[in-house]
């Protein structure tokens, strides 16, 4: 295998072959090839197809990936700050515990 497309659906249909006695029936080898160059013909309009939609899904994945460095960067971003708001205001946070047992004892009678 060579590694690339050698013939296009036109070489297929304009290609001459010698006639010699003996040989195949011409009209046999010409419809056999019509046929072939139709179906490479459907190959190259699908490859065609697949290769813009690979572009377009490219493209959206590309936007993809950007959205969610933006989502990533603002959840650490948030991270951050709550942990700052933590670390500042644990001893409130302690007192808002204890008086909400507390009030849970009072109320509760």
């Amino acid at each position: 295998m060579a590694g690339y497309i050698r013939y296009t659906s036109k070489h297929i249909l304009e290609e001459d072959f010698e006639i010699e006695y003996k040989g195949y029936k011409c009209e046999e080898v010409d419809n056999f090839l019509d046929g072939i160059a139709e179906d490479y013909k459907l190959f190259e309009d699908k490859l065609k197809v697949l290769q813009k939609e690979n572009e377009r899904l490219n493209a959206e994945l590309k936007a993809t990936n950007e959205k969610l460095s933006v989502v990533e960067s603002a959840i650490t971003e948030k991270d951050e700050k709550v942990r700052e708001l933590s670390s500042s205001s644990g001893p409130y946070v302690k007192l808002h515990e204890r008086l909400s047992e507390v009030e849970k004892k009072t109320f509760k009678k």
